[in-house]
């Protein structure tokens, strides 16, 4: 009655490591589509990927209820990118201003968990 999954399929889901170097690949291909001038470019990539991009600059739904789906996955690749930046100004979308909500949010919780406490808290620890 058990069915026996052949030996040569392959699985559905994706390690780790290709899923970052997938992410990886796709951010190189956003920073390119968005820094490309050239109207005819031969990259298929650039060319979604300016449409995609000109779509989520112009779109309304995300401005409402943050429900468009288009929208949501390039912001989530943006913030998963915008995480790990170090570089002071970087060519990815929304990544600076990212950072700076991430860092604003970073320092509020800081200053929530240790906003009232006294050099005399510490002393013992120096």
């Amino acid at each position: 009655m058990t069915s026996q999954v052949e030996s040569n399929s392959k699985p559905n889901f994706l390690t780790v490591q290709q899923r970052e170097e997938g992410i990886k690949k796709f951010i190189t291909a956003l920073v390119h589509a968005e820094r490309c001038v050239d109207e005819s470019c031969a990259l298929i990539t650039c060319i979604k990927l300016k449409k995609v991009m000109q779509h989520v600059r112009q779109c309304i739904i995300k401005r409402q209820v943050s429900q468009c789906s288009v929208c949501k996955q390039i912001v989530a690749i943006c913030f998963y990118h915008a995480k790990t930046c170090a570089a002071e100004f970087c060519a990815v979308p929304f990544c600076d201003g990212i950072r700076e909500k991430i860092a604003k949010k970073n320092e509020e919780a800081f200053i929530q968990e240790f906003g009232n406490l006294n050099i005399e808290d510490i002393e013992h620890f120096i």
